[in-house]
């Protein structure tokens, strides 16, 4: 049906589907410890996760069972674990290099108060990088004895990794270590054993390329945030990859000061993360966590460029919004293209999701006002809707589907028939999966209109913005879509109204009795022969406490 699937034995599953079996499993050793059933949990996740990342942990928390409480990044739990009581204040840089990804983060702590001032990361960059470099030096010995030809099969494969992380934690140890592999092979019929011998010196020097690129990391956070090295009072160490003594070599060399080795690098975040479980029951005092969004949130505008509705670094929870018009007289329909990173050029950033706003006023071009609107959670996830202000028409989406996970075409069948029978008062809008070329294709879910659910919002609005056009977009191979482009602003200043909204539902027009570009048509066509496929409410995400 198209999705990505990883295959294991006969059958095949979603990313989202294995990290719900590592769920259900830590599910159950804590209902087997508790001695009674366990249905909520915080759950951490790598600081520089996007979106769609974060939608696929909820999928699959939801899957094993679990509702999600909160949805906190790694630093920022590893910074409660650290700083929580303390009292004083201090500027921390959380240096965490997990197994996947890597992330740094510079927080500021005042008391009981958790201000995040930036967030960096590599999520191509991890301790498996390093295990990788190992199990390539074991192939390179395993070829020395059974011939260049020799290609290991996936069995062997999973034994050289096992292998080559026992080396890698023996090494942050030792300064030798043996790896022997007996049977690892047959020759002429004859087993083969591998038996090799690594040095920390040989380790350091194949793994330093990696190091340094973490510090790479370290200083466009330093960059981003304004700081210098100086300004940072201390660093702790997250992940079992910070245990390599190399690491914390070069991490003391770069910041001039030891790093914290107070907590377990293993433990740290799981310990924030049962703290602030603890505090959301009030079992612990309360605090202030003030997180930052790691990427820049747009929508597409004419010439393939994106205006930027919240910048990176922003502070979240966040509602931040921008006014738009349309280019063309008369007209009614609009397809808004949601992107996420720091290109002023589509085509480098991370497609999100489109959906289309109908039943816009007529009029001449330039005159009808149209606000997008994004929300950010505190769990860093984003909401979008579109409200032409003369007539309240409104849309949304929420991105709900892990990255590289296309939309089976049985589930877009029934995605239409499910906004043709939406009741009056939901805001609801088909939508298709995008596809960028040499990209992954992902799926947006249509939701509810987003509940007021934030501890602290925050209207980013600017003052004398130039009103943005719609316009549709001339590369016609690409999906459908509309494009925005800035023009001159109006001579009078455009007010955003008051959040109190009136929503009304309309059924998506004939495309061929309006006026719209041929690419919005196409795309309109397109939506009108299909089906919304099912999907659960999303009245429980809405309700879920922050």
């Amino acid at each position: 049906d198209g999705q990505l699937l990883v295959r294991i034995g006969e059958g095949g599953y979603t990313p989202a589907q294995l990290s719900a079996f590592i769920l259900q499993k830590m599910k159950k050793t804590a209902e087997d410890f508790y001695g009674e059933p366990v249905d909520k949990a915080v759950i951490t996740v790598p600081a520089y996760f996007d979106d769609l990342q974060r939608q696929a942990t909820y999928q699959a928390a939801e899957l094993a069972g679990l509702q999600v409480v909160r949805l906190l990044n790694e630093p920022t739990a590893a910074a409660i674990a650290y700083g929580l009581g303390r009292g004083g204040e201090e500027r921390v840089a959380v240096y965490d290099f997990g197994g996947g990804t890597f992330d740094l983060t510079i927080l500021e702590i005042s008391g009981n108060v958790f201000e995040v001032c930036t967030s960096v990361g590599d999520t191509w960059l991890g301790g498996d990088d390093i295990d990788a470099l190992i199990v390539e030096r074991l192939i390179q010995e395993l070829k020395a004895k059974l011939g260049t030809d020799y290609v290991p099969d996936t069995l062997m494969l999973q034994r050289l990794r096992e292998e080559a992380e026992k080396a890698k934690c023996e090494l942050s140890l030792a300064r030798q270590t043996t790896i022997s592999l007996p049977f690892i092979g047959v020759l002429n019929g004859e087993p083969v054993h591998l038996e090799v011998s690594l040095r920390r010196a040989e380790l350091e020097e194949m793994i330093r390329p990696l190091v340094e690129r973490t510090l790479s990391c370290c200083e466009r956070a330093l960059d981003s945030a304004g700081l210098t090295v100086e300004q940072i009072d201390r660093v702790v160490l997250v992940g079992g990859s910070t245990r390599i003594p190399l690491v914390q070599h070069l991490v003391e060399d770069f910041f001039g000061l030891p790093p914290y080795k107070g907590i377990n690098p293993d433990e740290i975040v799981a310990i924030g993360a049962a703290m602030q479980g603890a505090i959301l029951q009030g079992q612990l005092k309360e605090v202030v966590l003030l997180d930052v969004t790691p990427h820049s949130l747009g929508i597409e505008i004419e010439g393939g460029k994106v205006s930027r509705i919240v910048e990176r670094n922003s502070t979240i929870p966040i509602k931040a919004a921008k006014l738009f018009t349309t280019t063309e007289d008369n007209q009614e329909v609009v397809v808004i293209h949601v992107v996420q990173g720091e290109s002023d050029k589509v085509n480098e950033c991370r497609s999100l999701g489109k959906f289309v706003l109908t039943g816009i006023q007529q009029a001449k071009a330039g005159l009808p006002r149209i606000q997008v609107t994004f929300h950010i959670n505190a769990d860093g996830m984003v909401e979008v809707s579109a409200q032409d202000l003369a007539t309240r028409q409104e849309k949304g989406i929420t991105v709900a589907v892990a990255p590289g996970e296309e939309e089976p075409p049985q589930r877009r069948k029934r995605r239409g028939r499910r906004a043709a029978s939406q009741p009056a008062g939901e805001d609801v809008v088909a939508a298709s999966s995008l596809t960028q070329p040499g990209s992954p294709v992902s799926e947006i879910r249509v939701e509810r209109q987003p509940s007021e659910r934030f501890q602290r919002l925050r209207t980013v609005q600017e003052s004398g913005l130039s009103p943005h056009t719609i316009s549709p977009s001339k590369d016609e191979g690409k999906a459908a879509s509309a494009s925005l482009s800035e023009q001159t602003p109006s001579s009078d200043k455009t007010e955003v109204p008051e959040e109190e909204t009136v929503v009304l539902e309309v059924d998506l027009p004939d495309p061929r009795a309006i006026p719209c570009s041929p690419t919005t048509r196409e795309f309109l066509e397109e939506l009108r022969s299909k089906e919304i496929w099912d999907i659960p409410s999303s009245e429980d995400r809405h309700q879920r406490a922050l």
